[in-house]
């Protein structure tokens, strides 16, 4: 899965901190192999999760956490734009 944010001008720093504090409880979880936070290159304002699952059931379990429940309201001063997720699979060799 990938998770895209669109910060608002000036509120970089809080979106950032709000999203790194999912890190750690959601690393923790059966059903996470990883959970990385990243800033694009050349836009300061575009942050992205990469998280990879074991399966759709992890995620969708992910998805029901209480954090992750009040996310969209603990964010919604600082993103210029809902959130966008975008689901991919590994391409077998």
């Amino acid at each position: 899965m990938i998770a895209f944010f669109r910060e608002k001008r000036g509120r970089a720093s809080e979106l950032q901190s709000i999203l790194l504090s999912l890190v750690e409880p959601t690393q923790s979880k059966p059903g996470n192999s990883s959970y990385i936070l990243y800033t694009h290159e050349n836009d300061p304002h575009c942050l992205m999760f990469d998280e990879i699952w074991l399966n759709r059931k992890a995620f969708e379990e992910h998805l029901q956490k209480p954090y992750i429940q009040l996310l969209l309201k603990r964010i919604e001063h600082q993103v210029a734009e809902p959130p966008r997720i975008e689901a991919y699979r590994k391409v077998p060799i």
